[in-house]
């Protein structure tokens, strides 16, 4: 009989220990599919020139090509910092508790609220996007509000109802394109979402924030590691994909590595917020450690009673961020980069659903143009009626490759009904620029363009490639992946091209549209008449002078008068080595000089607005007046502190007291109260690690001053005492008694010295 309880009981055992595990466990479903690298390019590139590459000359090619990119013109492996925890700061988004297979959702807005957080356009205390309307909308499609997706979306074929058969950071890409998301919490609330539930149709475009740009980065691919690190710096954050597994965790300090395993697929979502070089290797479970320090710190979607406050750490090495998986499911980065939903009123768009169909058939034909090519689409107004106005502001494509550059031009109204260039260009000079990885861009015009009911216009967008080649762009397509979801695309023709050997194609009798989008707001475009930075000082000259230190940023806000104007500058610097600046205006300090920012405004009015941008080193040591005091009790002294090397931009030193002898002020005048002894210690308000400290003695009054002093040197030590400042007088019976018994005490000692002096001339 007792055996067979104690079969029953080890079997209650695992069991319960698999429902644990299965509780903590939720499973995204993962792409099997590899994406083109960077390191390709350069490869490529390299081999056009027949050069070699080596000592770091895969990296350098990598900055030149990474730099073209407006998002990573600041890039600098050098101004990454040891450690980024940006908690310490409470600027993160609080921790929320996933329902069943929803983690991709979790994942991947969270990184597109940090880029909201990072880019000062939201309270992380405030800020909370529905994960609900994500995972309901993605698998429930309606038709976007200018009726251009009918018949796109995607499907759930598998025998699982919507929310627990998930998706994946990649599918999440291309609905958050579409403007399926990103709702606030309050308008869908994820406490109500069932399998049952239904979401009245109005609230499916009812967004919070756009997806702006999105990056997926290989972490095999050359320097990914610092690139991520700095896109986390920059967006906030980086949804990835991993396997987890609660052997390989170790709760105690809440970390976490799995050994490098090509076969083992991912199966949770979360968001990288954060790194620590030196997170100690003896911090992971016993018998399954990395061989080297270091961590990057996880927001996971378990609750905040989970793990660190909802927080975890995971290693370098583990197998889901190891540069050596080289398996279709190896380790992925993935950069959402979101601004708020007013940006543009309008998203003219043929792509309907959220398919990958590039990266299930990377070697499609259909998918490809020579460099040098073209791809286009062609959009109608909404409305026939000519008193309706829109202006044209931005413009976006997708790319399944990586170091492209690109130019886009408008073509207004086409003669041609096959051929998108027919047409107005509409631009002075088109619209330039590069990508680094594979993608979605969102790219600004160079200059707005006004669009009235029934016009109709074109966004052909050219692309090449350094090394030559083909140039891979991603398409909506009708397609199925594995057996668990499928996607529509219902495409016309006249709607999507491609130039292929110096001919338009249309694409809609393959079934195929160019991720191609246009972005439009409501109204005329108004000239703008004045300029001015509201937050920037202003010297008697009428320059906007700004100070900022190394790796500060800064959102530079314009007011544009009249506020119906083009609100979009063009900015520049005339530095990039001291401040860079992106194409919203937002500056990174580089390095100490002084470099000169200016935003021209794109609307035809030939306005500007200049800011002088002073960077100062940051203050490396504190040096304080004295190191030592020796006080009475009722003294004051004023310290001072000298910063090194010496500032241009002010920094704010706090002073604090250890013990309760003397107290200090917020100036550094140190007040006497009690004898005993107390630490001053002046430090910097933007780093505590820079400090200096006085040590204080106080004691009672004079007489125990000299006692003590005299003592001291009948012992044969020798003091050096720093001069204080005129102690603070009190007219007290006590003070005068002590000043009586001190010139007494004068008295006696001079007689005795000569009592001495007399004993010894007389032998």
């Amino acid at each position: 009989m007792k055996k067979y309880l104690g079969i029953f009981v080890v079997g209650m055992c695992l069991i319960l220990s698999i429902q644990v595990s299965a509780k903590e466990i939720t499973y995204t479903k993962q792409e099997e599919f590899d994406i083109p690298e960077m390191a390709e390019e350069i490869e490529a590139l390299t081999d056009n020139k027949t050069e070699t590459v080596v000592d770091g000359g895969e990296k350098r090619e990598l900055y030149r090509l990474l730099q073209k990119d407006a998002a990573l013109a600041d890039y600098n492996e050098k101004s990454i910092p040891d450690v980024y925890d940006p908690r310490k700061e409470q600027q993160v988004t609080s921790v929320r508790r996933q329902g069943s297979n929803t983690c991709w959702a979790f994942s991947s807005l969270g990184a597109g609220e940090m880029s909201l957080v990072r880019k000062r356009l939201a309270d992380p205390s405030r800020l909370d996007l529905s994960e609900a309307h994500l995972s309901y909308f993605f698998y429930h499609s309606i038709e976007d509000p200018l009726g251009n997706t009918a018949g796109d979306g995607n499907q759930n074929i598998s025998n699982q109802d919507f929310i627990t058969v998930g998706s994946n950071t990649i599918f999440s890409t291309f609905a958050l394109a579409n403007w399926v998301g990103a709702a606030n919490e309050s308008a869908v609330p994820f406490e109500g979402l069932t399998v049952n539930t239904q979401y009245h149709d109005s609230v499916a475009y009812a967004d919070a924030a756009h997806l702006q740009n999105a990056y997926w980065i290989n972490f095999k691919d050359v320097d990914a590691v610092n690139v991520t690190k700095q896109m986390i710096r920059q967006y906030g954050g980086a949804a990835i994909n991993f396997y987890w597994n609660r052997r390989y965790y170790n709760e105690k300090s809440s970390a976490y590595y799995f050994p490098l395993d090509p076969n083992r697929p991912n199966n949770h979502s979360v968001t990288i917020v954060g790194w620590d070089d030196h997170y100690a290797k003896e911090n992971f479970v016993m018998g399954c450690r990395p061989q080297e320090d270091g961590a990057w710190i996880i927001k996971n979607s378990y609750g905040e009673d989970w793990g660190d406050d909802g927080y975890f750490y995971l290693s370098y090495e583990d197998s889901a961020v190891n540069a050596a998986n080289t398996n279709a499911n190896r380790a992925r980065a993935y950069i959402f980069d979101f601004e708020l939903a007013d940006n543009y009123d309008y998203n003219y768009q043929y792509d309907g659903s959220a398919g990958a169909y590039n990266a299930t058939n990377p070697d499609s034909p259909l998918t490809k143009i020579p460099s040098g090519g073209s791809i286009a689409n062609v959009f109608s107004v909404q409305s026939k009626d000519v008193s309706h106005k829109e202006t044209l502001k931005a413009v976006s494509f997708a790319l399944f490759d990586t170091a492209v550059s690109y130019s886009i031009q408008i073509y207004k109204n086409p003669v041609n009904a096959s051929d998108p260039e027919s047409g107005t260009p509409a631009l002075l000079v088109p619209t330039a620029g590069s990508t680094s990885y594979v993608g979605y861009y969102t790219v600004p015009l160079t200059e707005p363009v006004p669009l009235e009911g029934g016009d109709v216009f074109s966004v052909v967008i050219t692309l090449e490639k350094e090394s030559g080649g083909e140039v891979n762009f991603f398409v909506d397509k009708t397609y199925q992946n594995g057996n668990w979801v499928s996607f529509t695309n219902r495409v016309k023709e006249g709607e999507s091209f491609r130039q292929m050997n110096g001919n338009w194609e249309d694409m809609a009798p393959n079934g195929v549209t160019a991720r191609i989008k246009a972005f439009t707001s409501a109204g005329e475009m108004t000239a703008a008449k004045w300029l001015y930075l509201p937050e920037v000082w202003q010297d008697s000259e009428g320059n906007y002078l700004l100070e900022l230190c190394p790796n500060d940023s800064y959102e530079m806000s314009v007011t544009v008068v009249p506020s119906s104007a083009e609100k979009e500058l063009q900015w520049e610097t005339s530095d990039p080595a001291v401040v860079t600046v992106d194409a919203h205006g937002k500056l990174l300090a580089v390095e100490p000089g002084q470099a000169v920012i200016i935003g021209r405004t794109t609307d035809g009015s030939g306005l500007s607005v200049k800011c002088i941008v002073t960077v100062a080193d940051s203050a490396k040591k504190i040096t304080l007046s004295d190191t030592f005091l020796k006080m009475q009790v009722g003294e004051c002294v004023a310290l001072s502190a000298e910063l090194t090397p010496e500032q241009i931009v002010s920094e704010e030193i706090v002073w604090e007291t250890s013990g309760n002898a003397a107290t200090v002020d917020s100036s550094g005048v140190v007040n006497a109260v009690k004898t005993g002894e107390s630490d001053i210690k002046a430090y910097l308000k933007s780093d505590t690690n820079i400090y200096a400290v006085c040590k204080v003695e106080v004691v009672k009054d004079s007489v125990e001053l000299e006692t003590r002093q005299t003592a001291v040197e009948a012992n044969g030590d020798s003091v050096t005492q720093t001069s204080p400042s005129s102690p603070t007088k009190s007219a007290n019976t006590d003070d005068v008694s002590g000043q009586k018994a001190g010139f007494w005490f004068m008295i006696a000692a001079l007689g005795i010295i000569l009592l001495r002096n007399g004993r010894r001339a007389v032998l």
